[in-house]
């Protein structure tokens, strides 16, 4: 591996793409059709006897409650083959959740819709009647669009009480003392008007009932959020109540481990100061404690947003432990030198406070503050910070632990945070989520055992949780620096995982739509199995396989703490992810988007090979663990053996980009390992309503021995689905993975490795330069909630070789710059 402390830091190259701009050809109009129904009169009645059956009984129990049963009433409509989206829109209905299954070989479309009035919903039941008799008037609809609608109708019910209740109300059931606070999740409506007059009626009904509303509801695309103080029979109705989409208790933190750290350190008389134009981060957590003397003077601004506590400071102790890996990264390397530099500020949004064990006070928990809704927390700490204070990377080492992904609709923290990364243009990390008890697995021998914990993380128990399935937002999962457990009293054990893989209680993915999720990992601990009374157990404050951090109470003695959990993998890449917006904006005098330093971020991560044997796992199953890997701090800046070429543009719908890159000489010819990757990220609006959760697809494909004319010409008569067919296979260079396994990623990576460079050994002109080509391209997957009809997007080529005898970046950058200059002249 290069070492690149040791080579000269290099400014990255800007590339210029290709001037054409072909558009691509619109799909083939193939498209599946609807399954006329057999007997129209028979099922058209039957519906209409669904619809009315199913809007009389909410109306009945509206009306039990005092509610107004004539306004938005939501119904759920089940829909066979072809989604009839469009069509239910012309009754002036809202979509609020739309949600596709597979069910005996056809598609199932199920669609939540609210009805704005009795009026329309009085439409809707006009048109059953038109389609039983098959009339040809036209009412709301033409008859060939009601025929299709109602064909492909299958049945029309309600949501039931059941799907309503949270997991953590679900698995503790109703509280004991009254009141007791509630998060409450009503469907937005979709239209401003309604959903005011959705707030103003939703209070009234629950101030009737004994409860009252905490603060003002937080209105997001797909959701209005509420928390409630609440009493039993008050959640009882809400269950019942149609406008409402969830109703839960208070969520609360994934659990972490943390313990005393043995090895003492030297604490600098004076820390020196990370410049103001320096790397800074934000942490959303418990606050921090400024006055610890490795934090001292590096802390620029506390603000506690309603945790409880009424101070900024960190009294439980996790937001000191994660602020402590964002100033100084990877702290366990800096231990044997006492390398205290600060190398990122920090601003400090409190949003938990600390919750103390009745019994065991040694054991502090950080919770949330029942009274607040977290995410208008987390949305006011983040716009603060950067628009009060020009913050443009935050840390979210939290998470929802009784909310799970495990398929279907976005989560609504993600879906929040996804808004606020493209419209504050952002960059957010995110953990992954801990299982505080994974499953102690049956071996025969250590590595059988290891295997089959690596087994355990592809079960639901390690699903990710809210926000860590953000689209937009960077994920992070754990692996184990260290696999050598301290030996106590002479029990058996043993690591839970090698050195480089996940750890045992790490959340996997995928994520949404199959997207890669976690997209990065980083060192956050390891557990050790030890035999105690002839029971295996889990050791969880083994002081070789934490990561050290800071101790909050380091007036004990110990300045130093040793920790567990995703907490700190995203805490230490946040680290990285500040040094890279920070390069950037120095180096180009202008803030980078988010979407560059994602892209950067990602396309300096790489998996440990041995890790990558030991998982011996498929593609996906790899993407799942590790995301694209372990990012490298050193891609701040390039250098003579390793180049990062970068943009930045905006691409119309339908249309693609071309980017082509000489390959140097040297690079191919010269003796060892190198390497090529190409790093795409793009920020879609989303929407939580929708199947189709982001409204952008991006593609990114990669061909050598083409000229740019005949990649043009074969590119142009592609229609975005599947691979291109007229290219030939020569020259389809074999990155990795595959680009439609990564296809609803916002960030793309695809690596090329090898020990010879005869792949580009086909060239256009047998004399003339190694070249390869990169397309970007978009097709929209939904009308852009804006009226935009173009995607921005930020890509990052890097060409990297393992020698350092060789000066590859000189050749890349006269290359790049003669064609900028002859485009220019043209």
């Amino acid at each position: 591996m290069v070492n690149f402390d040791r080579i000269e830091p290099l400014p990255h190259i800007v590339i210029q793409r290709e001037p054409e701009n072909p558009q691509i050809r619109p799909p083939h109009p193939y498209r599946v059709g609807v399954k006329p129904r057999s007997n129209r009169f028979t099922h058209g009645n039957r519906l209409k006897e669904q619809t009315r059956d199913a809007a009389q009984r909410l109306i009945r129990q509206r009306t039990s409650f005092g509610v107004d049963p004539r306004r938005l009433l939501i119904l759920r409509l089940e829909v066979l083959d072809v989604n009839q989206r469009e069509t239910l829109e012309r009754f002036h209905v809202s979509i609020v959740e739309e949600l596709v299954e597979e069910s005996d070989g056809r598609t199932v479309y199920k669609l939540l819709v609210q009805f704005p009035d009795d009026a329309s919903l009085s439409l809707f039941l006009a048109e059953h009647d038109q389609y039983a008799s098959e009339s040809s008037t036209e009412v709301t609809l033409p008859p060939g669009k009601r025929r299709n609608l109602y064909d492909a109708l299958e049945s029309v019910s309600i949501v039931t009480e059941e799907e309503r209740i949270g997991r953590r109300l679900r698995r503790e059931g109703n509280p004991d003392q009254e009141p007791f606070y509630l998060d409450v999740d009503l469907w937005n409506p979709g239209n401003s008007e309604q959903c005011r007059e959705l707030i103003r009626f939703f209070r009234e009904y629950v101030e009737s009932r004994g409860g009252s509303i905490v603060k003002d509801p937080l209105v997001t695309p797909s959701m209005v959020l509420v928390k409630v103080n609440a009493n039993l029979q008050l959640l009882n109705e809400l269950l019942k109540l149609d406008l409402v989409s969830l109703v839960d208790l208070p969520p609360i933190p994934p659990p972490e481990d943390s313990y005393d750290f043995l090895q003492r350190i030297q604490i600098p008389d004076q820390l020196h100061h990370v410049p103001s134009d320096g790397p800074s981060a934000c942490i959303v957590d418990s606050g921090v404690l400024a006055g610890h003397p490795l934090l001292n003077g590096t802390v620029v601004e506390e603000y506690d947003f309603d945790s409880g506590e009424n101070t900024a400071v960190d009294l439980n102790g996790h937001g000191t432990q994660v602020g402590g890996l964002v100033v100084y990264g990877d702290i366990a390397r800096r231990i044997p030198g006492n390398e205290w530099f600060p190398e990122v500020s920090l601003y400090s949004a409190k949003v938990l406070r600390n919750k103390v064990d009745p019994i065991d006070s040694t054991a502090p928990e950080a919770v949330f503050h029942d009274e607040e809704r977290v995410e208008d927390q987390l949305r006011r700490a983040i716009v603060y910070f950067n628009q009060e204070r020009g913050c443009r990377v935050f840390n979210l080492s939290i998470g929802h632990n009784d909310r799970l992904y495990t398929g279907g609709r976005q989560l609504p923290w993600a879906e929040l945070l996804d808004e606020l990364a493209r419209t504050l243009d952002i960059v957010i990390i995110v953990a992954a989520g801990n299982v505080h008890d994974p499953e102690i697995p049956l071996g025969s021998n250590s590595s059988q055992f290891q295997s089959r914990v690596l087994d355990s993380l592809n079960t639901s128990k390690h699903k990710l949780i809210d926000p860590a399935t953000s689209a937009l937002s960077i994920t992070v999962g754990a692996i184990a620096r260290r696999d050598d457990p301290r030996m106590i009293s002479h029990n058996t054990q043993l690591s839970a995982t090698a050195r480089g893989c996940p750890s045992a209680f790490t959340r996997c993915g995928p994520g949404v739509a199959g997207s890669v999720k976690p997209e990065l990992v980083a060192p956050g601990g390891n557990f050790a199995l030890e035999l105690i009374a002839g029971r295996l157990t889990w050791r969880r404050n083994d002081v070789n396989l934490g990561e050290p951090t800071l101790n909050r109470s380091y007036l004990s003695g110990q300045t130093l703490r040793a920790v567990c959990g995703t907490s700190y993998s995203a805490a230490a890449v946040t680290h990285t992810a500040a040094q890279m917006e920070a390069a950037l904006r120095n180096e180009f005098d202008v803030e980078p988007s988010q979407n560059l330093v994602r892209a950067l971020l990602v396309s300096s991560a790489n998996v440990d090979e041995n890790a990558k044997r030991l998982v011996n796992g498929s593609q996906d199953q790899l993407l799942n663990l590790f995301g694209y890997g372990q990012p490298d701090v050193g891609y701040c800046w390039s250098s003579g053996n390793r180049v990062c070429i970068i943009t930045e543009d905006s691409v119309e719908y339908r249309k693609f980009h071309v980017y082509s890159v000489v390959v140097p000489e040297s690079f191919l010819s010269e003796k060892g390992k190198r390497s090529i990757s190409v790093t795409l990220a793009y920020d879609p609006p989303t929407r939580l309503s929708r199947q189709d959760y982001i409204s952008t697809a991006m593609w990114l494909e990669i061909f050598g021995g083409l000229t740019t004319e005949q990649i043009v010409e074969y590119r142009s008569k592609y229609d975005g689905e599947g691979d291109p067919p007229t290219v030939p296979d020569r020259n389809k260079l074999k990155f990795k993975p595959g680009g439609r396994t990564i296809r609803m990623s916002t960030v793309q990576k695809r690596t090329w490795r090898s020990n010879q460079g005869t792949m580009f050994l086909n060239r256009p002109d047998p004399s003339g330069d190694a070249s390869l080509h990169v397309f970007v391209g978009c097709q929209p997957k939904y009308p852009n909630p804006y009226g935009s009809d173009s995607q921005r997007y930020a890509l990052v080529i890097t060409l990297q070789h393992d020698s350092q005898n060789i000066d590859i970046y000189q050749e890349v950058k006269t290359n790049i710059r003669t064609r900028t200059r002859i485009r220019t002249a043209v």
